[in-house]
């Protein structure tokens, strides 16, 4: 990558990682409905390392982020799994951090 390409990603995914367990930032890289598979690999690729199945979903429980919308998932060539979305109350304030950072890159390109 030319001159400080590299760097500039490198903190940026470097700060994700860091806020990623704490606040629901990955839920911007998801679409409205997923399932705990899905999230799992997200947070996969992002940290870089695998996860233990059981242990996560435990850990996002306890987060309480998730809702429940009673639907499975379709045409998946594994054994289908529920789908969730984030609570409402938490969406909102992913997005104001979204339309934060977007400002933020904007100013920072000038």
């Amino acid at each position: 990558m030319a001159f400080d390409h590299k760097l500039i990603l490198d903190s940026c995914l470097g700060r994700l990682q860091e806020q990623v367990m704490e606040h629901p930032v990955i839920f911007n890289l998801l679409p409205e409905k997923f399932s705990l598979r899905e999230l799992q690999e997200v947070y996969e690729a992002i940290l870089g390392v695998e996860l233990d199945r059981r242990n996560f979903r435990k850990k996002i429980s306890i987060k309480d982020w998730l809702v429940d919308i009673e639907e499975m998932e379709d045409d998946v060539p594994h054994r289908p799994g529920k789908l969730y979305k984030l609570k409402p109350e938490f969406r909102k304030k992913a997005l104001k951090r979204k339309t934060h950072t977007s400002a933020v890159a904007v100013i920072n390109q000038f």
